[in-house]
């Protein structure tokens, strides 16, 4: 199946078993009218997990499971071979993916810049032996090359200098590279080897420090991290790129072994709530029959802080700052103490719970308001953009706020109500080590389960 996937005869039988699945759930759920609890990796039991096309080529948190749009988007009731599908959170592109696996086109968009990259990369299809070509070619020079480090934050405090001496003849090496589309990828190979390279502990996703006493004599990773400390100073870090260069020119070929040889797009906009054509334009109204995604979280992951390292070396922020590039992120943390106040959201019962939070905890109830407001106005996008009897999924998760339930999924149900858009099935699917949050005391809480919703427009 995973060679044979993008085959009409692979493609007929993945259609034929999502709407099967969808038909039984939405006959359930017009009988009920309630959430239905689903196990994704059952229901979507014909598609097996493990690596498949470019999942794979960098981490990144919190991802969709694939098996959510492999489900949604070969349904043929949703839309069919060569319909637009758009993802204004796109993250690192599993969506995007999926879609192209599925004959759809793409547009994606996201706040994170090395977001962009990394889900533009997947999505373009380049041979082989031009990626192996590039990969050696930019080894080879890196090992010859003198080069001083950029400014990046903190750069000793997360590198050996003899680390740091590889990254930056690896950077300069790389952005030699004369075609753009390779460029790329081998930024996104850098990013990856960044990340493995630092001193930042490689089970977190927001970078911690790994420490000498982190993990006590006699825990199962003691050993493990122990070495990699041991390690940092002496490691081959050119090698490591190369390696990881290999394993990702093999899966952009994957792309064109399975039949996708036309690359997604993923404009460069920051800003679901003013979604963006490939010329920079505003997107026109009813340009999509399908926006499938899975935006931010209320306080569920610091999605710039965990790309930081890479952002760096990359040279991303370079005309803009760590808390600049936050800024322009639905669900941030940060605020002026200034700008903290009480805002409406116009949900009733979260404007109960906002302001009794706001007697406690005045900053935790204006990231709450502020994620709602901008959640409302990114939905109002997303009706615009889609075209009459078109479909909405996404998927989102709830939490607590300062302790008490924050239910994120009904506020943007009632919310995408208010604009137009009628219900057509409400899914939860229970999350399985998602790591979907770094965990805040009181003021936040693990998320345990997803809900799956679809509007129609």
């Amino acid at each position: 199946p995973h060679a044979m996937s993008m085959s009409a005869s692979w493609q007929e039988f993945w259609s034929a078993r999502s709407d099967a699945v969808l038909d039984k759930l939405l006959s359930e759920y017009g009988s009920s009218k309630k959430p239905i609890p689903i196990d994704i990796r059952t229901d979507v039991s014909w598609v097996r997990l493990g690596e498949r096309l470019t999942h794979g080529m960098h981490s990144y948190p919190a991802r969709v499971i694939r098996l959510i749009p492999i489900l949604f988007l070969n349904a043929d009731r949703y839309s069919t071979a060569g319909d637009l599908i758009v993802d204004p959170f796109c993250g690192s592109g599993t969506v995007l993916l999926e879609a192209l696996a599925a004959n759809r086109r793409t547009l994606g968009a996201d706040a994170n810049p090395l977001a962009r990259l990394i889900s533009q990369v997947k999505v373009t299809p380049i041979t082989e032996p031009v990626l192996i070509d590039s990969v050696e070619r930019a080894t080879r020079q890196s090992r010859e090359l003198v080069s001083h480090p950029p400014n990046v934050v903190n750069r000793a405090y997360w590198f050996t200098e003899a680390t740091s001496d590889q990254l930056s003849r690896l950077r300069a090496a790389v952005e030699s590279e004369g075609d753009s589309a390779v460029r790329d990828f081998l930024r996104v190979c850098l990013s990856a080897t960044v990340r493995r390279a630092s001193l930042a502990d490689p089970r977190v996703s927001v970078p911690v420090k790994l420490r000498r006493d982190q993990y006590p004599i006699g825990h199962r990773l003691n050993a493990k991290m122990n070495a990699l400390l041991d390690g940092a100073a002496t490691q081959d870090v050119i090698g490591v790129f190369s390696s990881i260069g290999e394993e990702n020119a093999k899966r952009i070929e994957s792309l064109i072994a399975n039949g996708i040889k036309s690359p997604g797009i993923v404009v460069p906009s920051a800003d679901a709530r003013s979604i963006k054509s490939p010329s920079g334009s505003e997107l026109p109204p009813g340009s999509t029959k399908l926006v499938l995604t899975s935006p931010p979280y209320l306080g569920a992951q610091k999605y710039i802080r965990a790309s930081s390292l890479s952002l760096g070396w990359l040279g991303l922020t370079e005309t803009k700052t760590l808390r600049d590039l936050e800024n322009q992120s639905i669900g941030r943390e940060h605020f002026r103490k200034a700008d903290i106040a009480v805002r409406t959201t116009g949900i009733l019962p979260a404007d109960e719970l906002i302001r009794t939070v706001h007697l406690e905890n005045p900053l935790r109830a204006h990231i709450a308001s502020t994620y709602l407001c901008e959640m409302r106005d990114a939905l109002n996008e997303i009706h615009r953009v889609l075209a009459q009897d078109g479909t909405l999924i996404m998927v989102t998760g709830s939490n607590r706020l300062c302790g008490r339930p924050f239910h994120t999924t009904s506020y943007l149900i009632q919310m995408a109500l208010d604009l137009g858009f009628s219900l057509e099935l409400e899914l939860v699917d229970v999350i399985r080590s998602r790591g979907l949050m770094t965990r805040r005391n009181a003021s936040a809480s693990v998320i345990e389960a997803e809900a799956i919703t679809v509007f129609r427009k």
